[in-house]
């Protein structure tokens, strides 16, 4: 085989093995309930949530950290590790110590410190908290950014209870879902003021795009009594035109086409 052959060989084979360096936007929502550990300062308790990559264990961006007292980070021993010390709050919620222990929530928009969208792949969702002046309970858990709906459920640990972390990808195209097969229902159709939604069991999550596949909306779950049934007050923002509402369980994804006529 001549050079020629050999560099022409050589570059086909690269692009056959380069991976699409993918940087889907899109909205991690988490959820987490905290329990004591009976620590001296219970139920006080100073807590972080970040993100790092998973890949690499490296400090992506910080989401939420409560203490009021800059001396007591350091007893986040896991936060401070990950800061390298800076403690790093960069676009993060922040405010004073949690005077007792209930569910927090925090969201992460794919973006690093420096705003830059990061490449898909796996990422982990640390949280941390204490009520003493030492190290508390920690728990991390990975979940793959791409431009795929992802819903983790943990289990329950004794110290961090009722998980709840979702990816939800910005731009969905249609082909991702099953359509409707009956199993759906809006009524009235067109929508005005509010509109009820027969959905199906085990319902993870409900949001609506629009018709270039952007979510713009989201739907509550629906509660202990109306299992199979939630109601969609759209968002004042949005104008009149076509939209799709999106319902997950764990078989599925479904969607249904509904016309917002104000």
């Amino acid at each position: 085989m001549n050079l020629f052959r050999t560099i022409a060989f050589s570059l086909i084979c690269i692009g056959f093995t380069l991976p699409t360096l993918a940087q889907t936007q899109g909205t991690l929502s988490i959820s987490v309930k905290t329990v004591t550990n009976n620590g001296q300062y219970n139920p006080k308790n100073i807590l972080a949530i970040w993100v790092e990559d998973a890949s690499t264990n490296s400090f992506v961006k910080t989401r939420l950290l409560r203490s009021q007292n800059t001396t007591y980070r350091k007893y986040l021993t896991k936060f401070k590790a990950a800061t390298n010390s800076t403690y790093n709050v960069v676009d993060a919620q922040t405010g004073a110590t949690y005077p007792s222990h209930s569910t927090r929530t925090a969201t992460w928009d794919g973006t690093d410190i420096s705003g830059n969208v990061v490449l898909d792949g796996d990422y982990k969702v640390c949280i941390e908290y204490t009520e003493s002046n030492g190290t508390g309970p920690f728990v991390s858990f990975v979940f793959n950014k791409s431009d795929q709906v992802i819903t983790l459920s943990p289990a329950n640990t004794s110290y961090f209870q009722d998980i709840s972390i979702v990816w939800t990808p910005n731009v969905l195209s249609l082909d991702d879902f099953s359509k409707d097969n009956g199993s759906l229902s809006v009524y009235p159709n067109p929508i005005n003021k509010s509109a009820l939604v027969n959905i199906v069991p085990n319902v993870s999550n409900i949001y609506v795009i629009d018709v270039h596949g952007k979510i713009v909306d989201r739907i509550d779950k629906p509660n202990t009594i109306l299992k199979s049934q939630v109601i969609w007050t759209p968002n004042i923002r949005l104008k009149n035109g076509v939209y799709f509402i999106v319902v997950e369980n764990n078989i599925s994804k479904l969607t249904t086409k509904v016309i917002l006529q104000r």
